[in-house]
C-alpha cells in the first residue's frame, strides 16, 4: 500500500512539475537581487494575469492596481497571456475602467 501511495504522489509531483516548467518558461521573471539574495522576480504582466486567473474580489483590485501604476508594460504580451489563459474578457474589462481600449 504504501508503494502504491509513494507511485501517486510521485506521478503527481512530475506532472506538476512538468506544468510549473512549462508556466516558466511562458513567463517575462527577471533575475533579481533583494538584500544581496539571489531572487527570481515575476513581471508584473505575469502578476496581472495570475490575478485575473484567480479572480477573487481582492484579485481583481491588485491587478487594477498594477494594471493603473506600471505605465511600461507588455501589453501584447499581456493580451496574447490573458487570451491563452481565458481571462481576456477580464483584461478587456479593466482597460475599458481605465479608459484604455
Amino acid at each position: 500500500m504504501l508503494a502504491d501511495l509513494q507511485a501517486v504522489v510521485g506521478t503527481q509531483t512530475r506532472r506538476r512539475s512538468s506544468e510549473n516548467r512549462k508556466w516558466r518558461d511562458q513567463v517575462h521573471a527577471k533575475d533579481a537581487k533583494l538584500f544581496g539574495v539571489r531572487a527570481r522576480m515575476e513581471a508584473p504582466e505575469d502578476v496581472i494575469i495570475a490575478k485575473l486567473v484567480y479572480g477573487s474580489a481582492q484579485d481583481l483590485e491588485d491587478a487594477k492596481a498594477i494594471l493603473h501604476a506600471q505605465k511600461n508594460l507588455d501589453r501584447k504580451y499581456l493580451e496574447r497571456r490573458a487570451n491563452e489563459e481565458k481571462v481576456g474578457k477580464k483584461l478587456d474589462e479593466m482597460y475599458k475602467f481605465f479608459g484604455q481600449q
